[in-house]
C-alpha cells in the first residue's frame, strides 16, 4: 500500500484499564518491539467518559490510535503492531 505503517515514527497512545490482562499483552508487544507509546488509564469506577465511546462506543479496552487509526480489540492490535514492525524490518533490509 502507499501509506504503509510506521509506528516507530509516529504517536501510538494506548487506552487502557490497570487490570485487563487484554491490555497487558498490548503493552508487553509496545515494550517488547520497543514502541514509545502513552499510556491512558480509563477509570473503570466511573461511566466511560463521551469522548473515550467516541474512539470506541463499546466502551471497552484497549484501544491503539495511531496516526488518527482507531484499532480496538487486543488481536487486532497485536496484528496491527506485528505488522508494522514486519515492513519495518522487511524495508531495512532492503536498504541494505
Amino acid at each position: 500500500t502507499k501509506k504503509q505503517i510506521q509506528l516507530e515514527k509516529t504517536f501510538v497512545e494506548l487506552y487502557s484499564i490497570v487490570i485487563c490482562p487484554y491490555v497487558q499483552r498490548v503493552r508487553i508487544a509496545l515494550l517488547d518491539k520497543k514502541i514509545s507509546h502513552k499510556v491512558h488509564i480509563i477509570d473503570i469506577t466511573k461511566p466511560r467518559p463521551d469522548w473515550f465511546l467516541k474512539l470506541n462506543p463499546l466502551g471497552k479496552c484497549p484501544v491503539l490510535v495511531h496516526d488518527g487509526n482507531v484499532i480496538v480489540d487486543s488481536g487486532l492490535i497485536l496484528k496491527y503492531i506485528e505488522d508494522s514492525t514486519i515492513f519495518l524490518y522487511l524495508s531495512f533490509l532492503f536498504i541494505l
